[in-house]
């Protein structure tokens, strides 16, 4: 039998209400973090979802509301893999080589 280790749905959710809360705290309207290929903890920590050669965001608003942000070759990938509801599909984030 194999073990796997997995994050649980709602410790992701539980990441993104404490972000949430700094955010509001700070008096931010929204927080963004970005991610790419090379790095890509700042996604992959509040979504699951990590950009493979796109890159990626999530956006967090101080009432808890979060939106994952990927390119156009990523967005079947990331329904598959993320973790939050919300995703858009953003032409700022497609592969850094497209014209």
């Amino acid at each position: 039998m194999t073990n796997h280790v997995k994050i649980p749905d709602h410790e992701y959710k539980e990441r993104i209400q404490r972000a949430a809360k700094l955010a509001a705290d700070k008096g931010l309207d929204i927080l963004i973090v970005n991610s790419n290929e090379a790095d890509y903890a700042n996604a992959r920590y509040f979504s699951g979802f990590w950009p493979l050669f796109e890159r990626a965001g999530v956006a967090i608003t101080p009432a808890g509301d979060a939106a994952l942000m990927v390119g156009p070759e990523s967005s079947v990938y990331a329904r598959d893999f993320g973790k939050i509801d919300k995703q858009f599909t953003l032409m700022e984030y497609r592969e850094s080589a497209n014209p």
